[in-house]
């Protein structure tokens, strides 16, 4: 005999398989309900894409200006033709960079640039703030500094970006061109006071030698003491000279000598021929005094090439629309299917 438990069981089972197996859905009939709501989904994408297209066509459009900047070459970095200076192209560009980049470089050439922007209101955001990007031109070999500027002004554009990086450039060239100058004037200070002081300490120096001169001479009119009676050599066929070994007092070269020479200390027009490295210091003086900064010589960057043309780069038309276009299709699939489901369960209520 069966066991009728056992029986219901096993009915029961496949009952629920049965419901299962119903359940499921087959490409099959994936397929046929794409086909019956193709409309819902051509709709929907046709709406997408509408609305991709209707952005593109009314969207603010940005705009693109860029140059490419290279390094400078050592002929190109000459501030001056009377001071040279070892000037390393790499950093002045790098300083440059800096400066291009700055807000307050941006905002001074913007206020007295109005007539390149359309109007101010336009132009605050790129007043306060620099818009400038540097980047990389991938197409070019070499050192180099690719300079974007953005802007919803397709006319101006170019002629902005053109004439900021000469803005940049002579105030580039002005900052250094003070900061060389209060280094040329401090050492034209340091000179004028180091001559000074040479002169000064030799006049010091003169009033020394004139008050021993005398105070021997006071000696020598005392003693009575009036030609040389310093201790002397002589040798047959020699000069006489001096012993310089002996301890011999000044006043003993007698008041003619010592007068002689307080004479010609007295009469010293000038003390320069006996300050030790005066003439130099005057030559490198007189050289500083000379020197002339000229800004036509001297170049931060060299633009290679020109500005190139301003493109549109916001917003991208094509990527948009494509965009529209699939997320269309993913929309229009969802709604396919959640109509499909919803028809459905209001006709098993039904």
């Amino acid at each position: 005999m069966y066991d009728t438990d056992s029986i219901e069981e096993r009915r029961r089972i496949l009952r629920r398989n049965s419901d299962q197996f119903q359940d499921e859905i087959s490409l099959h009939d994936l397929y046929l309900v794409l086909v019956k709501r193709k409309m819902t989904i051509m709709i929907t994408v046709a709406v997408c894409v509408i609305a991709s297209l209707l952005y593109v066509l009314f969207a603010t459009k940005i705009y693109q200006a860029s140059a490419r900047i290279i390094i400078p070459t050592v002929d190109d970095l000459v501030l001056s033709k009377q001071f040279k200076e070892d000037l390393e192209p790499a950093t002045i560009f790098t300083e440059f960079q800096t400066l291009l980049l700055k807000d307050g470089s941006w905002d001074d050439f913007a206020v007295g640039h109005e007539k390149l922007f359309k109007s101010r209101d336009d132009s605050d955001n790129e007043i306060t703030k620099n818009p400038l990007k540097l980047g990389e031109d991938k197409t070019f070999v070499g050192e180099h500094v690719l300079v974007s500027y953005d802007s919803t002004d397709q006319v101006n554009i170019t002629s902005i970006l053109e004439k900021y990086l000469g803005f940049a450039k002579l105030r580039y060239i002005d900052n250094l061109i003070s900061a060389r100058k209060r280094r040329v004037t401090r050492d034209i200070e340091l000179l004028e006071l180091e001559i000074k002081q040479a002169r000064k300490f030799e006049t010091l120096k003169r009033q020394d030698q004139i008050a021993v001169l005398e105070s021997n001479i006071a000696i020598a009119k005392k003693l009575n003491i009036v030609d040389n009676r310093q201790f002397t050599m002589q040798e047959k066929n020699k000069l006489t000279v001096v012993a310089g070994n002996m301890n011999v007092p000044p006043y003993m070269r007698g008041t003619k000598v010592l007068t002689a020479e307080l004479e010609s200390l007295q009469n010293r027009p000038s003390g320069d021929p006996y300050i030790p490295g005066l003439r130099e210091k005057q030559q490198k003086l007189q050289k500083l005094q000379k020197i002339k900064f000229e800004a036509a010589q001297f170049s931060p960057f060299i633009l290679d090439g020109t500005i190139h043309e301003a493109k549109k780069i916001k917003p991208k038309s094509h990527l948009i629309l494509a965009l529209g276009f699939v997320l269309g299709i993913f929309l229009g699939l969802f709604m396919a299917f959640i109509v499909e489901f919803v028809q459905k369960t209001q006709n098993s209520q039904a």
